[in-house]
């Protein structure tokens, strides 16, 4: 998943979270108080996978690379 690449894909994603109006978003919400509540919004984050160590060796392996 991508984030927004223009000021107007965040307002997009800004209007289907809160169901506010463009016009509500752009007049009466500061920038500054909108991009400190951008960050602290849900998201997908990278599917990250994780390596099971069976025995000894494979958690020598893991440590010493």
């Amino acid at each position: 998943m991508q984030g927004s690449h223009s000021l107007f894909g965040v307002i997009w994603s800004i209007q289907k979270e809160t169901g506010w109006t463009q016009k509500y978003i752009l007049w009466n919400e500061s920038w500054f108080n909108m991009q400190l509540k951008l960050p602290d919004a849900p998201r997908m984050g990278k599917n990250k996978t994780v390596k099971e160590i069976k025995s000894d060796e494979e958690m020598e392996e893991f440590l010493t690379s």
